[in-house]
């Protein structure tokens, strides 16, 4: 299961937050930390077990697992609500999970 955003650095670091951040909270934590630059990077995800997938990887394994998908309310309450699983291929964003 997909469980937290993070960020691959140039030296392979693996840098993440709990959710529900996301890629942005990341980048500020390593700006946080006096690097400038982290690129060439790779966005992505880590599971359950501290693996890190790319955000197409990360859908994929998502979607393996029948992990549930949320999208915002389209009545404009601002609440997420469960959504149906994307079609693969697609591009996993932590807004799709949290």
């Amino acid at each position: 299961m997909i469980v937290a955003a993070a960020i691959k650095d140039k030296n392979g670091k693996i840098w993440t937050l709990p959710n529900p951040a996301r890629h942005g909270n990341i980048i500020k934590l390593i700006q946080e930390q006096g690097l400038r630059s982290i690129s060439p990077c790779v966005q992505g995800f880590i599971d359950n077990d501290g693996k890190f997938y790319n955000r197409f990887e990360a859908a994929e394994h998502a979607v393996s697992c029948d992990q549930q998908f949320l999208c915002y309310d389209p009545l404009g309450s601002g609440k997420k609500i469960r959504r149906d699983t994307p079609e693969l291929p697609f591009t996993l964003f932590s807004e799709d999970l949290w």
